[in-house]
């Protein structure tokens, strides 16, 4: 897997090493020779060499081992199976991964196969954020642990300084902690209740990917296999539910401060509103929330905790904002002005457009909830016996201990499901700004099985 694929020149450099490898072992075994006996040859299959057991699936030697043309074609044949069987790649910007699937399906060499057989593959999505199965049933406090990202705002003309900080301070005090707390106290079980069982839907995920991996190898059985793929994996109600409810945990890291008001608490993220829900929705669209157990059921599975290999070059940034990024989308100038002027533009913007400055907030304020994800998402509960991220208090004196005691038990009954570490990242971040390529070493070792 490349978790953060670009173009895929790294996954092309590994699909020709990994068919390399396949050829070679594939000869050195003697799984195919030069054999020219008619009746042998018809009878080796693809990819490993094995006997044919009459299957429609099966994928049969194309040509006698004499021929000149053999090794080439068993190659051109081999790519595909390493494209379909071992190649993964991820990436936050929808046109590189447009153009990492082409590539790929331009090395396959095979024009019949339609160019969305990598579209469960190769994804589009911000591969530092999202969430687990042994997590998403569990509501995470230390979200609200953020400014607003308006510490700054000196300029604001809708919006005062620190408005959004204080809203989100008041209610966490307010709200979420006191409704956590009576959570705790009471009756409340860690089961879903209008979810199927998510191991159930999670193996329901893998065995789409098997027919995908296993489908005929001839035209008309590959046409079908994105069909197969968005009906019976993105277009199932299980599925659809499982994915709200790890992009809701995902939320509310990010919650809009001037939205408070249908923001999931601890007492509703189980079954948000409906306007809950679709501003759920608009987040995971913005953000490009990517939950690895749940995108890739073939690799995390119960026997597999992962990839065996993870490569790639990650971007090298620092994340924050910058504002001639931002304002240059509104003013192609913008870059030109002096610091003064571009402050004086800033709130001549903000002025003529509420708009611009919710979204520069909204901009900023992202910045905020990723550094504080990646600094408490390990102990997104605030468990102060876990020894990482922030603890938090739930109450006065030793009843702040006692609740989170209590809590701890529960979610150990819970016997949440699981396809990976229990030790998630980002642990081993320190202080400071968020680096990405820290971000993805730390993310690449958790990935690996």
């Amino acid at each position: 897997c490349d978790p953060s694929c670009g173009s895929a020149s790294f996954l092309v450099a590994a699909l020709h090493y990994l068919t390399e490898a396949l050829y070679k072992s594939l000869v050195v075994h003697r799984n195919i020779d030069n054999e020219d006996d008619e009746e042998t040859w018809k009878r080796k299959t693809l990819p490993f060499g094995l006997p044919s057991q009459a299957g429609l699936e099966e994928d049969i030697l194309p040509c006698r081992p004499s021929d000149p043309r053999f090794e080439d074609i068993v190659k051109s044949r081999l790519r595909r199976y390493v494209v379909e069987r071992c190649i993964y790649g991820v990436d936050i910007n929808p046109m590189a991964v447009e153009l990492a699937r082409l590539s790929l399906w331009i090395e396959t060499m095979d024009p019949e196969l339609p160019f969305g057989f990598l579209d469960h593959k190769i994804k589009v999505g911000n591969s530092l954020v999202g969430c687990w199965f042994d997590r998403f049933r569990e509501y995470p406090l230390a979200a609200w642990l953020r400014e607003g990202g308006d510490k700054s705002h000196s300029n604001g003309v809708h919006y005062r300084k620190e408005e959004w900080t204080r809203a989100i301070k008041q209610h966490f005090n307010s709200v979420i902690k006191p409704e956590m707390v009576s959570v705790i106290t009471g009756q409340f079980t860690f089961k879903h209740p209008v979810l199927a069982d998510p191991g159930t839907v999670h193996d329901e995920a893998m065995a789409v990917f098997e027919k995908l991996h296993n489908l005929a190898k001839n035209t008309d059985g590959i046409r079908q296999m994105e069909t197969i793929y968005y009906i019976e994996l993105r277009q199932n109600e299980s599925w659809r539910r499982l994915k709200d409810a790890f992009d809701t945990w995902c939320a509310i890291w990010f919650w809009p401060a001037d939205k408070l008001d249908i923001a999931p608490t601890p007492l509703t993220f189980l079954q948000p509103s409906e306007n809950t829900l679709a501003e759920v929705r608009r987040l995971a669209h913005q953000h490009r929330f990517l939950h690895w157990e749940l995108e890739f059921p073939d690799v995390f599975t119960k026997d597999r905790s992962g990839f065996d290999a993870v490569l790639g070059n990650p971007p090298w940034d620092t994340m924050q904002p910058v504002s001639k990024e931002f304002f240059s989308n509104i003013d192609p100038i913008y870059r030109a002005y002096s610091k003064l002027d571009a402050v004086r533009e800033q709130t001549r913007y903000f002025s003529d457009d509420k708009n611009v400055e919710r979204s520069w907030l909204e901009y900023t304020g992202g910045f905020k909830a990723a550094g504080n994800l990646f600094a408490n998402s390990a102990n997104p509960f605030g468990d102060p016996e876990l020894q990482t991220g922030v603890s938090i208090n739930l109450g006065r004196g030793k009843d702040s201990a006692r609740l989170h005691t209590v809590w701890r038990e529960r979610r150990a009954k819970a016997n949440a499901v699981s396809y990976t570490s229990p030790n998630h990242p980002y642990t081993i971040q320190g202080e400071g700004k968020p680096y990405t390529y820290k971000l993805f070493l730390e993310l690449s070792h958790a990935l690996l099985r």
